[in-house]
């Protein structure tokens, strides 16, 4: 299980990465501080996560 997590958690960090710089670099976006962009990143993963499983 923790194998399975380890893999799911280096997909979404690819993933969310590659997307950070070909949708997120464009627009500027400013987080005030780095709790807000984790949720941010957060958020996002589990997205990504919700599109895989469908």
């Amino acid at each position: 299980m923790k194998d399975h997590c380890n893999k799911a958690q280096k997909i979404t960090n690819s993933l969310t990465n590659k997307i950070f710089k070909r949708k997120v670099a464009p627009q500027l976006i400013s987080f005030s501080d780095a709790q807000e962009l984790k949720s941010y990143k957060k958020q996002l993963a589990q997205r990504i996560i919700q599109d895989f499983k469908n």
